[in-house]
């Protein structure tokens, strides 16, 4: 019976005791911790930022469908020589990190630059946003080449 008391005494002394013999850091490294953040783990708010970001991309792309369309409709001749009547003799260029003069070579431009000067056209540089701002680009650049050949002619006379 005296066996019986003294293990029942252990018993309850372990039970009763033993959870504040646990430190503070064993208690701290629990799953009551907040989970950091690693590289391995992103966040939401990054999924969200970059969903965020193709939405814009693909919102940006769209854009270009319309472009195209009014594109399509022009005569480039006509537009240069409209353009000319007013006096405006300005190169079609693409903005990127040098120029770049659809139809027209380098040599050329330098000799005339200071007679005809350039225009640069929204969407039409290094960045491009997705397939339909691929076919406006394309576009713009047969575009381009024959409304310059119409500007040249004027800038040589």
């Amino acid at each position: 019976m005296k066996n019986k008391i003294l293990s029942l005494l252990l018993f309850s002394f372990l039970i009763f005791f033993l959870p504040s013999c646990i430190t503070n850091t064993e208690r701290n490294s629990t799953s009551r911790m907040p989970i950091e953040k690693t590289e391995k783990q992103p966040s939401i708010e990054n999924k969200e930022e970059k969903n965020q970001t193709l939405t814009a991309q693909q919102l940006k792309d769209q854009e270009f469908i319309q472009k195209l369309v009014t594109l399509q409709t022009k005569q480039p001749s006509e537009d240069a020589q409209q353009f000319i009547a007013t006096g405006d003799k300005r190169f079609i260029a693409k903005a990127g990190r040098g120029i770049n003069i659809p139809g027209i070579d380098d040599k050329t431009y330098q000799s005339i630059k200071h007679q005809c000067s350039l225009r640069y056209v929204d969407g039409f540089g290094d960045l491009l946003y997705g397939k339909n701002h691929r076919r406006y680009y394309d576009a713009i650049v047969d575009y381009a080449k024959a409304y310059n050949a119409v500007i040249l002619k004027t800038c040589l006379k």
